[in-house]
């Protein structure tokens, strides 16, 4: 995933009740009823009663962590069933036309609805699954419910955002901890996978967040493909964390020339670059709204500049892109996937400050908090 489509606080709220990790799935826990290494799991799947139009279509089951279809199955008078073994608990989706469900796998006989997209009979540890999912769908409910209200009451967009990110603060320390235990929990089982992948989602690139949970993880979790990646940008993240040199990157200019990251940062000024991407809703909301006012009243400036910095995305499309939304700042561009696996992110627009001799300022910047970290560490004049 590039685009961070997922708005950067709709996790930030408060859990109404106690998510309940399973002591069955512990891994040191030697009458652990779930996976064992080495011991192919059995799962029988069927879903709560299919209408009409479901009929004789086919169901899809794949795996998240490798993202392959593992079976299938076809809906005949309104029901089907999966059934066979994988090596291994794992966290699981059926697609049925543009129905879904998600579950664990591995873990028994186990019912889904696809209307509430979530098992609804099952094991232990397909009841804790729907549990959690049901809390976070209830906390994005209320999220969503704020938003509309502070939409209605008239304050500013600062005010707003502001409020939004207390919000967040304030909760952050909940929501992490329920999953830092889950995970610690249900080291052996799809459960605690879920729980590491949600972490990962809530902490937004906080690579010292990462490692207080990274450490005390399962080897069996570990293992994982998509555990993997993470724990590698999570690495990347840290490496290029506030305090540390930039690390050079090499794409086109607009016109076609080579060129570094470095023809650019650490050559005496503040150097702001902003990964984004043609086709990335946000990063075009966020120039819009901060960038092409920032440029407008700082270009020229001995001491400062922005950077695009185009990444995953078609050089034509960009180049289109630039035209089109009138960005007047330099561009570095076909950058490709290389900017997100040496800084360490997933989601765009990426905003960083580079200071002077290259090293890093601030990152995940936007909005008013990057006009204002622009204005102070560049001792440019306040707005």
């Amino acid at each position: 995933m590039i685009t961070n489509l997922r708005p950067i606080f709709k996790t930030a709220l408060v859990l109404t009740a106690c998510i309940l990790g399973t002591n069955a799935g512990r891994a040191d826990n030697p009458t652990a009823n779930s996976v064992s290494q080495n011991v192919e799991m059995p799962y029988s799947i069927t879903s709560t009663k299919l209408g009409a139009d479901m009929e004789g279509k086919t169901v899809y089951m794949s795996i998240y962590d490798t993202n392959q279809k593992v079976d299938s199955a076809i809906v005949k008078d309104g029901m089907f069933l999966i059934e066979g073994k994988i090596p291994e608990s794992a966290h699981a989706r059926l697609d049925l036309g543009r129905e879904y469900a998600n579950f664990i796998a591995g873990e028994g006989d186990v019912t889904v609805d696809f209307e509430k997209h979530l098992p609804v009979k099952g094991n232990d540890i397909n009841m804790a699954y729907n549990r959690l999912m049901t809390e976070l769908k209830e906390s994005d409910d209320k999220y969503f419910a704020m938003v509309d209200s502070l939409d209605k009451s008239g304050i500013s967009k600062a005010e707003k955002l502001e409020k939004i990110r207390s919000l967040f603060e304030e909760y952050k320390p909940v929501w992490s901890k329920k999953f830092k235990d889950l995970a610690w929990e249900n080291g052996n089982n799809g459960l605690g996978y879920v729980a590491v992948m949600k972490y990962y989602d809530l902490i937004n690139n906080d690579h010292k967040m990462w490692e207080e949970l990274y450490d005390g993880l399962s080897p069996w979790i570990k293992s994982h493909r998509q555990i993997k990646r993470v724990n590698k940008l999570m690495e990347a993240a840290s490496a290029t964390s506030e305090g540390n040199m930039f690390a050079d990157l090499t794409g086109e200019t607009v016109d076609g020339k080579e060129a570094k990251l470095s023809d650019y940062v650490g050559h005496g000024k503040y150097v702001l670059v902003d990964f984004w991407a043609s086709w990335c809703g946000p990063c075009i909301a966020e120039a819009k709204a901060t960038l092409i006012p920032l440029h407008e009243k700082y270009s020229g400036s001995e001491n400062f500049m922005i950077l695009g910095a185009a990444t995953w995305d078609n050089k034509a499309q960009t180049i289109k892109a630039i035209e089109k939304h009138g960005y007047k700042w330099e561009q570095l561009i076909n950058l490709g996937e290389t900017p997100m696996s040496v800084y360490g992110f997933s989601g765009i627009p990426q905003i960083i400050l580079f200071d002077p001799e290259g090293r890093i300022v601030s990152r995940s910047l936007r909005g008013d908090n990057l006009v204002n970290e622009v204005e102070k560490v560049a001792k440019l004049p306040a707005k």
